[in-house]
């Protein structure tokens, strides 16, 4: 369902906090930061008074302690990775089953990638 995949609760989110700053904050596809990782994270460390370090492109393998409780079930391919990996060379193909949900999903991520650095 649409609250199953939370992108209605992302544009609450965005929302809630573009009404506390005052301003909309930064959004950021990640399609784009594997395009181009170092690009997307440069105008990222911009928009929000960061210094950049090439250092932000690569980690070391296995998890952190800051993972938090459901780490296993989230990050196995991130504790495999030492960087970005590649964009895919196409977009999934959504099962006619799903559909309609992504129909549902997309006004919703338009808003908020209408807002993306």
């Amino acid at each position: 369902t649409l609250d199953d995949i939370g992108f209605k609760q992302q544009a609450e989110i965005f929302e809630q906090v573009a009404d506390h700053l005052g301003e909309a904050p930064a959004v950021m596809d990640s399609a784009d930061i594997l395009a181009n990782p170092q690009m997307e994270l440069r105008k990222l460390c911009a928009h929000i008074d960061l210094e950049f370090h090439p250092s932000m492109l690569r980690w070391p393998k296995g998890g952190h302690k800051d993972d938090g409780p459901w780490a296993s079930h989230w990050y196995q391919s991130v504790w495999k990775s030492t960087g970005f990996g590649k964009v895919a060379a196409s977009p999934p193909k959504v099962p006619e089953e799903f559909r309609d949900l992504l129909e549902e999903a997309q006004p919703f991520y338009e808003m908020m990638s209408a807002y993306t650095l």
